[in-house]
């Protein structure tokens, strides 16, 4: 007798038991078989990437997608590429096929702004706020008697919502609605998060009644929105964005000068910056672009994305302390101090009172930084950025001949610098309308930035382990797991000083106006007729960016 895992067989009958045993073992896969069918293929993970193309490799990168069982999405010709969905784990052995210049993750970002603390929110709510009246005073905006007018300021951002400084006829024109409200027809174009519609005000805003002027009343803006309500959105609803602003800018009547870009995610290498590199494509093409500093402060050195880019102009924010002067200016504790790369100027960022977005996540959040009934401040580089796009209309207006390049030079080499900070805080010192528009320009050639230019190639991964200490990882390999593709956290600008709440939108009576509606066509909210429907995300994402 033998006796195997507590099973008694007889010698005798050994042939019978095992053929007994191999037809119990064939029913039992069998069964597992049918089991298997009657659950489906089994299900793999898939993740969100950005696919960018060899120079004449697009066709053969989105074949090497479908070939690894993924799915080709929405085209980004800014980067020669397109988004799609791959297995988890494909990414390396993608990025290494011919025709593939890079695969970069697309993971959701969530996030426009910094936490702050309960100490820091009642502290910004007892700072007196500063009026765009002493902001346009103590940059000169208001002695140049420049407007902006004839210039187009594309802002890419939360959405705009028609307060009555942005309602004017021909003010804004809406752009497309990258964000994940760009399908509901009572929310698509509209700013539920508060955002956008405070750093439009700053920028361009004009309500004659009410006496409210931003720092380039007579710019049209160009709403392109890329978040909904909690402020959150994607690496390829940026870049999408970046593309259709360059691809649009003359398009129609449009005359697209200044790209505003009020945010910043914590930084790799510039040069293997996917959102570097979109940027610089629109510099490039004409574009003046200005980026916040971010607010990382003296606790983390370094520049956001895409911010740290040379390319673009960086600013970052200014105390006015209460006078036009600037020998009492300093450079908040929040403000995003240079490492390698400083910002290139300041601005005043600190408490800035601008239009209020009624019943937006911001406005429900933080009431105590309500200023009256239409207006609440804000504090932040996001701030900053929108007077410095501003003042560039203003500039632009009077000097329409100047390249991107002359721009920062000149609005650099006019900042009036500050007596305390260092330049890895105030970068060249605080804004100058004044002098900038008053000072003769370099020609283009000697104003002509000679830094390398980012270039994306391999396999990029943003680690979470990293992205808690603020850091990207730099190019490398993907898991099989696929766990190394985290999301990274969008830093916009502090509101007030405090955390930037994710409430859901409130609701109110901007529905079924003529800013609501999910088609966009071209058409300026403030009543002009602008036409185009073709400008449609499905009509420009196949098209090139010239």
């Amino acid at each position: 007798m033998n006796v195997v895992w507590g099973i008694r067989w007889d010698r005798d009958d050994d042939r019978r038991h095992r053929l007994l045993l191999a037809a119990a073992l064939l029913a039992a896969l069998a069964a597992v078989a049918l089991l298997l069918i009657s659950r489906g293929p089994a299900q793999v993970a898939m993740h969100a990437v950005i696919v960018r193309a060899e120079p004449d490799g697009l066709v053969a990168a989105q074949r090497a997608v479908e070939h690894s069982g993924g799915t080709v999405g929405q085209s980004l010709p800014v980067v020669n590429g397109f988004v799609a969905q791959v297995p988890a784990g494909s990414e390396h052995a993608l990025g290494a096929t011919a025709g593939v210049a890079a695969v970069v993750g697309d993971d959701r970002v969530s996030g426009w702004a910094d936490k702050g603390s309960s100490a820091q929110d009642a502290a910004a709510a007892a700072t007196p706020g500063t009026s765009l009246d002493d902001v346009r005073e103590a940059i000169g905006a208001t002695q140049s008697g420049a407007t902006g007018a004839g210039v187009d300021v594309a802002v890419i951002d939360t959405g705009m919502v028609p307060v009555p400084a942005l309602a004017g006829a021909g003010k804004v024109v809406q752009g497309p609605d990258f964000s994940n409200q760009s399908r509901d027809s009572r929310l698509a174009h509209l700013d539920t998060f508060g955002h956008g519609t405070h750093v439009a005000g700053i920028i361009a805003g004009d309500d004659a009644a009410s006496g409210f002027r931003g720092v380039a009343p007579g710019a049209r803006l160009v709403n392109v929105k890329a978040a909904g309500a909690d402020g959150s959105t994607t690496l390829a609803a940026i870049v999408a964005s970046v593309g259709w602003v360059i691809a649009h800018r003359n398009d129609n009547g449009l005359h697209v000068r200044v790209l505003n870009l009020s945010f910043g995610t914590p930084p790799t290498r510039y040069q293997s910056d996917l959102l570097a590199y979109a940027v610089e494509q629109a510099w490039k093409a004409g574009i003046v672009v200005v980026v916040s500093a971010g607010n990382e402060g003296e606790k983390r050195p370094g520049l956001t994305s895409p911010g740290y880019d040379p390319f673009v102009l960086s600013v970052g924010a200014d105390d006015l302390a209460g006078t036009a002067a600037v020998a009492d200016d300093i450079v908040p504790t929040w403000s995003s101090r240079g490492a390698g790369r400083n910002p290139d100027l300041v601005a005043p960022g600190r408490s800035i009172v601008s239009l209020r977005d009624p019943n937006s996540a911001l406005d429900l959040a933080h009431p105590e930084a309500r200023v009256g009934t239409d207006r609440i401040k804000g504090s932040g580089t996001s701030q900053a950025a929108a007077v410095v796009s501003g003042a560039v209309a203003l500039l632009l207006e009077r000097r329409p001949d100047l390249s991107p390049d002359q721009v920062k030079a000149l609005i650099k080499s006019t900042a009036d610098p500050l007596s305390g900070p260092g330049p890895d805080a105030q970068g060249a010192g605080r804004l100058s309308v004044t002098r900038a528009l008053n000072a003769p320009s370099a020609d283009a050639a000697a104003a002509r930035q000679l830094f390398a230019p980012a270039e994306i190639r391999g396999v990029l991964v943003n680690l979470v382990a990293r992205l808690s200490r603020g850091r990207h990882a730099e190019v490398g390999p993907v898991g099989p797991d696929g766990s190394s593709w985290g999301g990274a956290k969008w830093g916009g600008a502090k509101w007030s000083g405090s955390s930037w709440g994710g409430s859901s939108w409130g609701g109110s009576s901007w529905g079924g106006s003529s800013w609501g509606g999910s088609s966009w066509g071209g058409s300026s909210w403030g009543g002009s007729s602008w036409g185009g429907s073709s400008w449609g995300s499905s009509a420009w994402s196949s098209s090139g960016d010239g």
